[in-house]
């Protein structure tokens, strides 16, 4: 419940002109709040574009290099 009050607040503060960084593991998560992403594996970013380009397979492949 926590959770997904903080990410509605996120939205309105996006909304406004603002940046932020959001760490998380659920794909589906963050490429529905984010205009881009980023994966990282050991402190590299493995992939990086506009998160509704981005399909899970690209996903995985740099996460988990499946």
């Amino acid at each position: 419940m926590v959770v997904k009050e903080i990410y509605q607040a996120l939205a309105t503060v996006c909304h406004d002109g603002l940046t932020a960084v959001i760490v998380e593991q659920d794909v589906a998560v963050a490429q529905r709040v984010s205009r881009r992403l980023y994966c990282m594996q050991e402190g590299r970013i493995t992939l990086s574009g506009v998160s509704g380009e981005l399909t899970r397979e690209q996903i995985s492949q740099a996460y988990f290099g499946v």
